[in-house]
């Protein structure tokens, strides 16, 4: 079963192969951050029990935040701004499972990169005890009986 801590993994993998000398940090921006790294969350995670499977959904949100004083500060924008989109591409392999990356796109904001995308997946839902312990059916015999005419 795929959980959202595979998913920041996958996320975070695939930003420390592509982006070796920027760390990837598990923070909560609103107390701060260094600079450069990427910060991977999650907003609107929702979690459908249907018949016999979980529809998951979640926008991912991954945040750079650029070094400050450096001289190309506008070029290493544009670079990861256009990179991060083709890293990803339209699957993010998660577990041995490959996930739809929906609608990516990066915006800069207030000299900040922010890279969201959508997904949407489905995964069988797991047995429950009393379901793992039940005993299936073996053999099952049938006797027909022929209808009486009216």
């Amino acid at each position: 079963m795929i959980e959202l801590l595979d998913i920041r993994k996958a996320c975070n993998t695939l930003l420390k192969t592509n982006f070796p000398s920027i760390p990837t940090k598990s923070q909560d921006i609103e107390k701060g951050f260094a600079r450069p790294s990427f910060t991977t969350i999650f907003d609107d995670v929702s979690n459908v029990t249907l018949e016999s499977t979980i529809e998951t959904s979640l926008k991912v949100y991954i945040y750079y935040f650029p070094e400050l004083n450096t001289d190309d500060f506008y070029l290493n924008l544009d670079d990861v701004k256009y990179k991060l989109p083709l890293i990803f591409g339209n699957k993010l392999a998660v577990n041995d499972r490959y996930l739809d990356v929906n609608e990516p796109i990066a915006n800069v904001v207030d000299g900040i990169i922010v890279f969201e995308f959508d997904m949407l997946f489905y995964q069988d839902k797991p047995l429950s005890k009393a379901e793992l312990e039940a005993q299936l059916m073996q053999e099952l015999a049938f006797k027909f009986q022929k209808k009486a005419s009216e």
